[in-house]
């Protein structure tokens, strides 16, 4: 997943540990598009700041006015309260338990998390936690030292701190249970009963577990390289360099069913029967029950998770990586061919030439705009050795002959004389060539290698990025090798 920058790690201790994962993807220091599902409701963070929908029984969608610059949000699977830290302290809303009893003598609040029925935070001083105090909630244990990352869970909470992972509260399930063996956690996510981790080694998960019903504890796949946990009431989902993954309670609502298009996550929240993911260049998704709404995404978020300028529903490469064309020679997808021409015609019809590398591709501009057009160009730098020969000709009347099958780009080859027919007339042209009494100019032919459409001098949309198979007209045996 290459859009993690180097300092990253240091901001997943802060936040793979709350309901929500993100990343700062613009470098400016401030986590960035955050997202928290509650129990009935969903929070956003995004450019414009917070918003929250979904169930407002008792205004847990009602976002304070007076937040500036919100950095960090964060809400419980099963909880009705939000939170969120600006430059000028924690913001919290819907008192329920005291849980917006917020301390007056914090400093420098960093992370946050919201619990069931109460509230966690890490600031400069170190981690302190306010609410309803049942099962030791509020009691912060005197051996956490140097907490660098919170979750507030349903009845308990956990934070990695300089010893690993520590976890109190309600224990009915064994989820304050830590294993012994974690080596080097990064992230812990506190969900409904049970609790997850991501060590040097995997996802690991403890607590409460329903064999058939709600298999929290096992996770069911190999996970590669994990960089976000997310746990909420039923289910836990995770983020790895294979995208993303969901398990847990038997899937009623949907909430474990990722869709299938759902590409490039970057942040995931499990709430309690839905689940939601910010996906870089593509804005955000939520899936699973909506008895209340809080899966309908509202259409007014602002999202450029590239931070090149343009919002991701009007960005062309919203990966903030150009798209490369991959040039091969006739069906063999393991001859790049070099010297491709490629002719880019923007909007204000400046014209510029691209030339494809020695690995056959061309990278196409960053971030052109919507109205240029790409047009290849049938020429090449350097043609190379001559491949025309008797064996295309003997191909063509083998074809004719009915004993010998070509395919689409043979068949393109092999009509010399652009007749649209294979037939001895283009044998013939060939064996003229080669007995140099007819000169044939070198054209190429360029197919979409998936349909094998022709796309010589064929104009195409910039978000079109076909795998282009090159042969040299004639060259119906494709003995041409693209690198003598």
């Amino acid at each position: 997943m290459s859009f993690y920058k180097t300092y990253i790690p240091l901001i997943l201790v802060w936040l793979i540990s709350l309901p929500l994962y993100a990343v700062d993807i613009d470098g400016d220091g401030l986590q960035d598009y955050q997202v928290a599902a509650g129990g009935y409701h969903t929070c956003v963070l995004d450019d414009n700041g917070v918003q929250c929908w979904g169930s407002n029984v008792i205004g847990q969608t009602d976002v304070p006015d007076d937040m500036v610059n919100p950095i960090t949000l964060s809400t419980n699977s099963a909880g009705n309260h939000t939170c969120a830290i600006d430059p000028n302290g924690v913001h919290c809303w819907t008192d329920f338990y005291g849980k917006n009893d917020i301390p007056n003598d914090l400093v420098n609040p960093v992370a946050i998390s919201a619990g069931g029925s109460h509230t966690c935070v890490i600031d400069d001083k170190g981690l302190h936690c306010w609410g309803r105090d049942i099962y030791g909630l509020n009691s912060v244990p005197t051996d956490v030292i140097n907490p660098v990352a919170i979750s507030a869970g349903y009845l308990h909470t956990c934070a990695i701190d300089d010893n690993g992972v520590q976890c109190w509260g309600s224990n009915d399930y064994g989820q304050t249970d830590v294993p012994t063996d974690l080596v080097n956690p990064v992230a812990v996510a506190a969900g409904g009963n049970h609790t997850c981790a991501i060590d040097d080694n995997k996802v690991r998960c403890w607590g409460l577990n329903i064999p058939g019903y709600a298999d929290l504890i096992n996770v069911p796949i190999d996970l590669v390289n994990p960089v976000a946990i997310a746990a909420g009431k039923w289910h836990t989902c995770a983020i790895d360099d294979n995208g993303l993954h969901c398990w847990g309670e038997r899937d009623i609502y949907g909430q474990s069913n990722v869709p299938t298009d759902l590409i490039n996550p970057i942040a995931v929240s499990a709430g309690q029967h839905h689940t939601c993911a910010v996906l870089q260049g593509n804005g955000l998704r939520c899936w699973g029950r909506n008895q209340y709404g809080q899966i309908n995404v509202p259409t007014d978020l602002v999202f450029d998770t590239d931070n090149d300028g343009v919002l991701d529903g009007d960005d062309p490469y919203p990966l903030n990586a150009p798209p490369t064309l991959t040039f091969t020679y006739g069906d063999n997808t393991n001859k790049p061919i070099a010297g491709i021409n490629l002719t880019l015609t923007e909007s204000d019809n400046t014209v510029t030439t691209l030339t494809s590398d020695a690995n056959g591709e061309i990278k196409l501009p960053l971030n052109p705009l919507a109205t240029n057009n790409y047009t290849l160009s049938a020429s090449l730098t350097d043609t190379g050795t001559d491949p025309l020969d008797l064996l295309d000709a003997i191909w063509i009347l083998q074809h004719g002959g009915e004993l010998r099958t070509l395919t689409a780009s043979q068949l393109k080859a092999a009509d010399v004389s652009g007749d649209d027919e294979v037939d001895i007339l283009d044998a013939i042209q060939i064996l003229q060539h080669s007995g140099e009494l007819r000169v044939l100019d070198p054209n190429l032919v360029f197919l979409d290698t998936t349909t094998n459409e022709a796309l010589s001098e064929t104009t195409f949309s910039p978000t079109d990025t076909p795998s282009i198979t090159v042969i040299r007209m004639g060259d119906v045996d494709q003995s041409f090798n693209p690198s003598d």
